[in-house]
């Protein structure tokens, strides 16, 4: 039985070792930290739980292929899912727009807030039905595809968004409120098919919350690798990747163990593993976009307080807008409870965690901040953390004097727990004219070692994450299959001995 080697346990990294243990492999994790999960990920300060990770998940719909993999990869099944009524809200001038999984619910309340917006309003819920029909999530049931006549008229709809940014977008609407609510969500410059396939998501019933939130997930996902006779090596460290010419033949640990394989799986941040454990270039066009204007890296301040309160004034995330001398460039404050989750705090208290997108330079300078003065750092922690707390306050005066500050995590945060260059924890920014591709997970001049990262295909994320894991593992099925074709094909040529 052939070995994998699978470098990293985070999702892609787990959903490789789960492919590769279905189809007959050899498999082992190497995690450097003591649990699986990377990103996927959550922590408890002063008996509140921090979910690092999961808001809402792609592929909660049944009729879904991300459900399928989902499945496969032990994540969902019998686990009972929360499908949420809104998936954000901001308000405006005394008046609140959310994004409800009730299409028809979200047009009228547009349409109730903006008449004269009526031709723009229509033309987006279009929009969004025809991105939920080609997931196959269309129509009442949530269940319908698209027809090849329906996709021929769609065609100039989806291209109008595939121009524009969010910010392009939200100036097409004359209610200050609809301008904000198309652009709080991602901030102006990502494109707006983005938002589209959030939309769709949502409220085709395609992006639910897991019970048990990010680590329950995480810890389903190891259960399965497990159950399949798979083995997780934590707190062993990657140091080097030993090579044989066109072929990586071992690993070394952190702690002096060599593995053999004969094949290897790379699923942490390409940047940080071209160089350093992988002895190669980056694949050109993988290169490209780290070293290219046109795809932007991202990461977040964030932040979490204890409430003193049994109820929240808000249901799932609520985005604040914050004042024109807000130290980031985007603008925007996304607030997110965790009421579905009642062990994530004390009974009659909540957690409201609070997250504010970085750019790529500003996510740099958390990290330059934290190498250079950590007494600067973490003062620069207390008072964007000091920050936010008086802008919830603002808006929902009755949380003054019940929220309690708990933790404050930024980029270089994630940088120093899963090597992320610049702390991201999905990959690149959607742009506008921009679909999203995926890079190879092929490696020149290593025959047998493949990446399998989010930052194979932007935006990333946990989808794009675990159908990384399982692409990688097909490439190699392929390979094999190659490998015993040319072998058969020796032999018969191959001239007889006397």
């Amino acid at each position: 039985m052939k070995r994998i080697v699978v470098i990293g346990g985070g999702v892609s990294g787990m959903s490789a070792g789960i492919y590769a243990r279905i189809n007959g492999f050899d498999t082992v994790i190497c995690e450097k930290h003591s649990t699986v999960g990377g990103n996927l990920c959550g922590w408890t300060r002063d008996g509140y739980h921090i979910d690092n990770c999961i808001h809402w998940l792609t592929g909660t719909n049944p009729h879904s292929e991300e459900y399928r993999m989902w499945n496969e990869l032990g994540v969902l099944g019998d686990v009972s899912v929360l499908q949420g009524n809104t998936l954000y809200s901001c308000g405006y001038g005394g008046d609140t727009l959310s994004l409800f999984r009730d299409i028809n619910k979200l047009e009228q309340r547009m349409l109730e807030l903006s008449p004269e917006d009526s031709d723009e309003i229509r033309r987006l819920i279009h929009a969004v039905d025809i991105m939920q029909r080609i997931g196959g999530i269309g129509g009442d049931g949530h269940d319908e595809g698209l027809g090849i006549r329906q996709g021929i008229y769609a065609i100039p709809l989806l291209m109008r968004y595939y121009r524009m940014t969010t910010g392009e977008l939200s100036k097409c609407f004359s209610h200050p409120l609809l301008r904000k609510f198309i652009s709080a969500f991602w901030g102006n410059e990502f494109g707006s098919l983005a938002l589209l396939m959030v939309f769709a998501a949502f409220c085709g019933e395609n992006g639910g919350i897991p019970a048990g939130g990010s680590c329950g997930m995480a810890k389903r996902m190891e259960k399965q690798f497990a159950a399949l006779g798979g083995e997780v090596l934590c707190d062993r460290e990657v140091i080097r990747i030993n090579r044989r010419g066109a072929l990586a033949e071992s690993v070394d640990l952190s702690d002096g163990t060599r593995l053999t394989a004969d094949y290897v799986v790379v699923t942490c941040d390409p940047s940080a593993a071209f160089g350093s454990i992988i002895d190669a270039p980056m694949p050109k066009r993988l290169e490209r976009q780290y070293k290219g204007r046109r795809f932007e890296r991202f990461s977040a301040f964030q932040c979490a307080f204890a409430c003193d309160v049994d109820k929240l004034p808000f249901e799932g995330d609520y985005i604040l807008s914050s004042e024109s001398d807000f130290p980031f460039e985007i603008k925007q404050v996304i607030l997110r409870e965790f009421s579905h989750e009642t062990d994530y705090a004390p009974e009659g208290k909540n957690v409201l965690q609070c997250m504010t997108f970085c750019y790529e330079n500003e996510a740099n300078e958390f990290i330059r901040m934290r190498e250079a003065d950590k007494m600067s750092y973490d003062r620069k922690k207390r008072e964007l953390s000091e920050l936010f707390e008086k802008l919830i306050i603002t808006d929902f005066p009755i949380l003054n004097g019940k929220l309690r500050l708990i933790d404050a995590w930024t980029p270089a945060t994630y940088k120093r727990y899963t090597g992320a260059e610049i702390g991201s924890f999905m990959s690149f920014a959607l742009p506008a004219k921009c679909l999203p591709f995926r890079i190879t997970g092929a490696v020149d001049g290593i025959e047998n070692l493949f990446i399998a990262s989010q930052w194979q295909q932007l935006p990333g994320g946990l989808p794009i994450a675990a159908s990384c894991g399982r692409k990688a593992v097909s490439d190699i099925m392929r390979r094999e299959v190659f490998l015993s074709k040319r072998k058969k094909n020796c032999m018969k040529t191959k001239p007889m001995q006397s």
